[in-house]
């Protein structure tokens, strides 16, 4: 079986598979794909190799930015709201993010594939 994607992609995730997956995704035709995490750059948990190779292939990457919200309209998505992440874990170094609620932006999007997580 042979996939394909269209457009622009919203990559949702930090690590290894996130990376994975936006590389994937401009390989089977999107014209476009966004990384984005609530991680800063220098803290996102893939490996650098893997961040660096990504940039290369023309993958732009988010970093301190989480999901707001899912925009769509009928059933299809058109894009998504983030707000910046100030940090990702709290004083005792438990994942409790923390956002600048009146920093935002919308992202206009075809696709959103979220990558995040061991477990659904």
């Amino acid at each position: 079986m042979q996939y394909s994607l269209q457009g622009k992609v919203i990559v949702i995730g930090g690590g290894n598979v996130a990376i994975d997956v936006a590389r994937t995704a401009l390989r089977i035709g999107a014209e476009d794909v966004h990384l984005f995490c609530l991680e800063p750059r220098n803290e996102m948990p893939a490996w650098e190799k893997e961040v660096e190779e990504a940039l290369d292939e023309g993958i732009v990457i988010n970093p301190s930015w989480g999901p707001k919200k899912i925009l769509r309209q009928g059933d299809s998505v058109y894009g998504v709201e983030f707000v910046e992440c100030v940090s990702v874990f709290d004083q005792e170094g438990q994942f409790n993010p923390a956002f600048r609620e009146e920093s935002t932006q919308v992202v206009e999007t075809d696709n959103i594939i979220i990558s995040i997580g061991q477990a659904p």
